[in-house]
C-alpha cells in the first residue's frame, strides 16, 4: 500500500515510476472539479455538501468507491472553511 498526494503522486501509481509499479486501483474520485461536482450531488449547496461529506464520509457514496474515507469530525469550523477554500480552487 502507498499513500501519496497531489496530482504527480497519482500520476506516479497509475502510471509507475522508478521504485513504485504502478497499480490497480486508486480508491477515491479525484478532487479536481470536486467543488462544482459537490453543488449538483443533492439538494445541498456545494459547501453544506462538502461539510456534511467531511464531517460523516458515509452519508454521500460514490458507488464505484469503497466506503474508505475517515471522519473529519473533529475539524473546527474555520478548517472546514479552510478546507472548502481549497477545494474551489481545484479545477
Amino acid at each position: 500500500m502507498y499513500r501519496v498526494g497531489g496530482a504527480q503522486g497519482v500520476a506516479a501509481l497509475a502510471y509507475g515510476v522508478e521504485g513504485i509499479p504502478a497499480v490497480d486501483k486508486i480508491v477515491g474520485p479525484g478532487l479536481s472539479g470536486v467543488y462544482a461536482r459537490a453543488g449538483s450531488r443533492t439538494s445541498l449547496d456545494a459547501n453544506a455538501y462538502i461539510e456534511q461529506s467531511l464531517r460523516e464520509p458515509q452519508t454521500f457514496l460514490v458507488p464505484e468507491y469503497p466506503a474508505v474515507m475517515p471522519s473529519f469530525d473533529k475539524f473546527s469550523d474555520g478548517e472546514v472553511l479552510d478546507l472548502i477554500a481549497y477545494l474551489k480552487t481545484l479545477n
